[in-house]
């Protein structure tokens, strides 16, 4: 499970920045029992939002990966591995426990957009993307899908100032 920390646009959207959620009882008990109800067996994020009295509520259930499972994979679950495991007929090996709490960024999939959007956050912005304790989307290994976001940064550029501009 995750948390977002910052969204893009902010008033609601993307993950810009997100952090893992180790301990949430209620909810994981909550999203099983939906899906099983559902007789669901498959790839599928269940989203949902605090109200302001505290109480989580539902808004969506999608059956496909979620834009951030980055995250999931820098705090040690590979999801895509998973399914290609039980597709080929394989057994998951139990959980490593505990996962590892982790923040990720997104600095072109909107963190910098929203600083923009919001001045307020730029310092924690620029923090997380040089801080070594927050995972990114860039890897030395695989620098190859990095260099399309710059470029899809890029070309998304004008639209997302103007849309900040509005935001202010």
């Amino acid at each position: 499970m995750h948390r977002r920390i910052r969204e893009w646009p902010p008033s609601g959207g993307t993950s810009a920045a997100a952090e893992s959620v180790l301990e949430a009882p209620e909810l994981e008990r909550a999203r099983v029992a939906l899906l099983d109800a559902l007789e669901w067996h498959g790839v599928a994020i269940v989203e949902g939002k605090r109200t302001k009295e505290g109480r989580f509520v539902l808004m969506e259930i999608n059956a496909k990966f979620w834009g951030s499972h980055d995250l999931a994979l820098a705090a040690g679950v590979d999801f895509p591995n998973d399914l290609v495991t039980l597709l080929e007929g394989g057994e998951l090996a139990q959980p490593q426990m505990p996962y590892k709490k982790v923040r990720c960024t997104w600095p072109l999939g909107g963190d910098l957009w929203h600083a923009m959007a919001r001045p307020t956050s730029l310092p924690r912005v620029l923090w997380d993307g040089v801080s070594p304790n927050v995972a990114h989307t860039f890897r030395w290994t695989d620098p190859g899908p990095w260099f399309f976001e710059l470029l899809q940064w890029a070309r998304s550029t004008p639209n997302a100032l103007a849309e900040a501009r509005k935001m202010r």
